[in-house]
């Protein structure tokens, strides 16, 4: 997952011809309100609203007033789809300030401070993302695991079973609508998570980035991430230390 551009609209406009991005786009609305026509879908946003669009996605943007945005381009998001929050909540707009004038500016570090502000942006999306799914209790499972990447005892089949469905039902829905069984996407947020906490802290232990990410055993945790990223957690962080203007996997 990386940032690759930010911009702003510097005056407020009525219109944007139609288009799309060969990466992922992230539309925060400043002021004013619009519409976003995708094919034959008409999305209503106003102010505090974000827009997420998948690479490629065509789209034009018209308003009755004059509007204002922010948009962020970014590789490797894991929506799964088009993505629209209301009522936004409004301390993203300082973030999204940050990352154009960090993508912008480019100094020592930047491409760590944009990841790190890529991520906490895509968590505020993932938190009030109130999708109308094919299976709405897939969005409930989603959440509780948010909620639980800390927690070594959190049990995904107690999880289903509390949706009140038969467990391989739940299992196979949640698979159709992530790409993923729910271990695979607890286990991806754990490992992407862990990513973060290393390249926070150069003091921080391995093993207590292993319990804040809900593993018991750091050799396990260690094992799990090499396999995943091709580096060890202690070599990963020495490798931004040593070459932070390399991109880390």
């Amino acid at each position: 997952m990386e940032a690759t551009f930010a911009d702003i609209t510097n005056f407020p406009i009525s219109s944007c011809f139609e288009h799309a991005h060969k990466n992922w786009e992230i539309i925060y609305l400043l002021s004013g309100s619009a519409t976003v026509l995708i094919g034959n879908h008409e999305y209503q946003i106003r102010a505090d609203d974000i827009l997420v669009l998948p690479p490629n996605t065509l789209h034009k943007e018209y308003s009755a007033e004059k509007y204002t945005d922010m948009y962020l381009q970014a590789d490797g998001l894991d929506f799964g789809g088009i993505v629209l929050v209301h009522e936004f909540f409004p301390a993203v707009a300082p973030l999204m300030h940050l990352m154009r004038k960090v993508l912008t500016e480019k100094e020592d570090y930047y491409r760590v401070i944009a990841s790190n502000l890529l991520e906490t942006i895509c968590a505020f999306i993932k938190k009030y993302d109130v999708r109308n799914t094919s299976y709405p209790f897939v969005q409930k499972i989603k959440n509780i695991v948010y909620e639980n990447i800390s927690n070594p005892e959190f049990s995904i089949s107690e999880t289903l079973k509390n949706t009140g469905y038969n467990i391989d039902y739940a299992r196979r829905c949640f698979f159709r609508e992530t790409g993923f069984t729910p271990k695979e996407y607890l286990l991806n947020l754990r490992l992407s998570y862990a990513k973060k906490l290393l390249l926070q802290d150069n003091f921080i232990s391995v093993e207590w980035v292993a319990f804040t990410c809900g593993f018991n055993d750091a050799f396990y945790f260690s094992a799990l991430f090499k396999k995943r990223f091709g580096l060890s957690p202690r070599t990963y962080r020495n490798r931004r230390l040593l070459t932070p203007q390399q991109p880390l996997p």
